[in-house]
């Protein structure tokens, strides 16, 4: 038995044992490793979409929590102006009761105003019948005219 000291044997062992590449086994491995490059490229390229699409989802699920608090803030707006309306047809109606109200003691008040006048003119017609006016002196050329006496007649017995 022989000591290689150099290594030769083992090289050429080695050697052996590999497989000849040939030309035309070349380029179908070049063809796949450039695929193999070329898949975790992509898949790198959809982890980083995959990833700022979860930031995406997680800003719109916020955007969304935020709209529902705003609809439901509506609807209970919405649900008040409702109230309101109808607040504002029994006020309305309220309104054209009191205006009927108004308009009936507005003439109410202009027919007394006229009744009242009516009797003023009476009860003055009958103050005179009952109570004459009395007479005014008269004055003329600065000389005093007392009026004429009304002497009583009674009856002595």
């Amino acid at each position: 038995m022989e000591i290689d000291v150099s290594g030769n044997t083992v090289a050429r062992d080695l050697q052996a044992m590999t497989l000849e590449v040939k030309p035309d086994l070349v380029s179908p491995l070049v063809a796949v490793q450039d695929t193999i490059n070329d898949l975790q490229t992509q898949v790198a390229d959809i982890r980083t979409r995959n990833a700022k699409m979860a930031e995406l989802v997680q800003i719109m699920n916020a955007c969304l929590a935020a709209q529902d608090t705003d609809i439901r803030a509506m609807e209970k707006m919405c649900a008040e102006i409702a109230g309101l309306q109808e607040e504002v047809k029994a006020l309305h109606a309220k309104s054209q009761t009191c205006e009927a109200q108004i308009q009936n003691t507005d003439a109410m008040l202009t027919a007394q105003g006229h009744c009242t006048a009516i009797l003023m003119d009476a009860y003055e017609s009958i103050r005179q019948c009952v109570v004459p006016n009395p007479p005014i002196p008269h004055f003329n050329n600065a000389v005093f005219f007392p009026p004429p006496v009304i002497q009583s007649h009674t009856v002595k017995a």
